[in-house]
């Protein structure tokens, strides 16, 4: 057989030991060795519980078996080896991870969501800074919906105050697919705004760029939503856009969107521009830069 192997509690040894010098070993057996064989490698694991903390350590092998067996040592051709698995624990300080939170219905059947996920540019979901989730989406038959949702519920809220009381941001279009990308907007002196901008799905049916800018996004009652504003009214329509923010090394919020519009019948162009006084509604686009067009 192999050996067994002990932990040692001296780890003022030095490597000039003999037989008679050798410390002796304590506490329980930490593992143990099968049969062996000549010239081969072998590994045991032992147990996390032996190391408690900084500082030295020592073990040692036996065998209670008459067929002795002969280890190399750190001189030898093959020279043992010492293998350490670890991983860092969270300071004391750090709060434990939250768990995953369970899955939550933001619409019902009746009102359904047109194709949250299927226009892959749209940016649908935010968090302000009291922690509550902010999210828009198309509404069946009717236009684009806004729903809340604060820390540690499971409940979806449409209630909003100012120009809607139902997170209704557009209704009475017949349909819900309205692509709809939404992007908190955090001020140098800390206020939130949120900015929600939506266009068409494609040009079968020509569609402005409109914004509402949303205020008080942790007020108890809901975000206040102000008025829908038109950012850009192409001759052939406006499609697909996106809203997002920069913040510069002063901590200035600059946001921008980006839109397809057609520029004629068979040729079509991507627009980006800057949000100009997005806190009221004399929200514009500024210059128009055209990134692509063919």
């Amino acid at each position: 057989m192999g050996g067994r192997v002990f932990s040692v509690a001296s780890t003022d040894w030095s490597e000039n030991i003999t037989w008679s010098s050798r410390p002796s070993l304590s506490g329980t057996q930490l593992a143990g060795f099968g049969s062996v064989k000549s010239g081969l490698w072998y590994e045991v694991d032992l147990p996390p519980s032996v190391i408690v903390g900084d500082g030295s350590y020592s073990f040692a092998m036996d065998s209670v078996d008459s067929d002795g067996v002969a280890w190399g040592s750190r001189e030898s051709t093959h020279a043992p080896v010492l293998l350490l698995d670890f991983s860092s624990a969270p300071a004391k300080s750090d709060p434990p991870p939250e768990p995953i939170p369970p899955m939550t219905t933001v619409a019902g059947l009746s009102v359904g969501s047109s194709d949250p996920t299927y226009y892959g540019n749209s940016h649908r979901l935010e968090q302000s800074a009291g922690g509550r989730l902010l999210t828009v989406h198309g509404r069946h038959a009717s236009g684009v919906q806004f729903a809340w949702r604060d820390r540690g519920t499971r409940v979806w809220s449409t209630a909003t105050t100012g120009a809607v009381e139902d997170g209704a941001l557009l209704s009475g279009t017949g349909t819900g697919d309205w692509p709809a990308s939404i992007a908190v907007v955090r001020e140098e002196d800390g206020q939130e705004t949120a900015l929600v901008v939506w266009a068409g799905p494609n040009f079968g049916v020509a569609r402005p760029l409109q914004m509402r800018v949303l205020r008080d996004l942790d007020a108890p009652r809901g975000p206040q939503v102000g008025p829908v504003v038109t950012l850009a009214a192409p001759v052939l329509g406006a499609a697909r856009p996106d809203v997002g923010v920069e913040v510069s090394q002063t901590g200035r919020a600059r946001p921008l969107v980006t839109w397809s519009e057609r520029t004629a019948d068979s040729s079509y162009a991507l627009m980006v521009a800057w949000v100009g006084d997005h806190q009221g509604p004399s929200a514009h686009v500024g210059r128009r830069h055209r990134l692509a067009a063919g």
